[in-house]
């Protein structure tokens, strides 16, 4: 089968980088919720490559572009990518790390942009501190003299927008064959009975704000979707083979706010009014994106994001 071609695609892609003056761009497989299976609608990597497996990363530059993935994708990937691509194995000796390869083929002043929604907090704070030791290795091959800890190059985080969005948003308005954006799914939510899940729903936030008080924090925000049905006895299935649904939360120690899309509570009303009974939670359904502006930084002591792995433009709070 012939690979997509992607010409077209990261032309796009470009000219935004040269609109943002940037000179490289980080794209993750996984979604805002850091799933690895992801909702066809975020599938932004397999729309920018064409590469379908669950988990990569790419790195899309003026002249080139780049893709990591594990052993298990390999041979897919192989069969996948057109000529655009460089496929990147990771696990086999010599390949580069996505960072130091960009040290290699972007100028010593590059801005290498990414979605602060997609990408980890573990993985930002990872990927600063390597391009600070790619560049210090760069500058001693070549002898040039280098600032300890500091790095020339830039990670910038493009919170308005995800540039791959763009790209395929004006290719489906375009009606361009192959293009079109699928529309995230909102299927109805169901309850797990407590014989499975062991614990109410009361009982484990409860749980939660006891380990929240040892921390002396004020607000726990939840974006693990599958952590998410976890504690409200709630399953979905808004991602295949993926018994969860899309959704936020925000603990306090005294209210629990659940963010939902308005589609999935329009079908799930009788199952959420069950679960719930009109106790102390708030079911939010004007935006499940907009959960970040509930929080009042004034009156937070600490808040807390989950430790592994948050995204992370979560961590842009402001702690008091």
């Amino acid at each position: 089968m012939k690979p997509l071609s992607t010409l077209n695609r990261l032309s796009e892609l470009r000219k935004l980088l040269r609109v943002r003056q940037l000179q490289a761009y980080i794209v993750p497989s996984e979604d805002e919720h850091f799933s690895e299976y992801v909702d066809p609608a975020d599938k932004r990597c397999a729309f920018i490559s064409g590469f379908t497996g669950s988990t990569c990363t790419t790195v899309v530059t003026y002249d080139k572009a780049a893709l990591w993935t594990d052993g298990r994708y390999h041979l897919q990937a192989v069969t996948e990518l057109d000529d655009n691509w460089a496929l990147m194995r990771k696990g086999l000796p010599d390949v580069p790390t996505e960072i130091s390869w960009l040290v290699k083929n972007t100028p010593s002043d590059a801005r290498i942009g990414y979605d602060p929604k997609q990408m980890p907090f573990v993985r930002v704070k990872a990927y600063q501190s390597e391009l600070i030791e790619a560049e210090l290795t760069s500058a001693s091959d070549r002898a040039d003299e280098t600032a300890v800890g500091t790095s020339s190059r830039q990670l910038v985080s493009i919170e308005d927008s995800n540039l791959v969005d763009l790209v395929w948003d004006k290719m489906a308005n375009l009606n361009i064959e192959g293009c079109e954006r699928p529309v995230r799914l909102m299927n109805p939510i169901y309850g797990v009975s407590l014989s499975f899940a062991g614990q109410t729903w009361q009982t484990k936030v409860e749980l939660i704000r006891q380990k929240m008080r040892l921390k002396r924090a004020s607000v726990l925000v939840v974006s693990a979707l599958d952590e998410i049905a976890w504690l409200f006895n709630l399953r979905g299935s808004d991602i295949q083979y993926n018994p969860v649904f899309f959704a936020y939360v925000i603990i306090t120690l005294d209210e629990v706010h659940l963010f939902l899309n308005g589609g999935t509570v329009a079908v799930s009303q009788d199952v959420l009014k069950a679960q719930f009974n009109n106790q102390q939670i708030d079911v939010s359904h004007n935006s499940y994106c907009a959960y970040l502006c509930c929080l009042n930084y004034e009156t937070c002591s600490q808040i807390i994001v989950e430790a592994e792995p948050p995204p992370y433009r979560v961590f842009n709070v402001r702690l008091i």
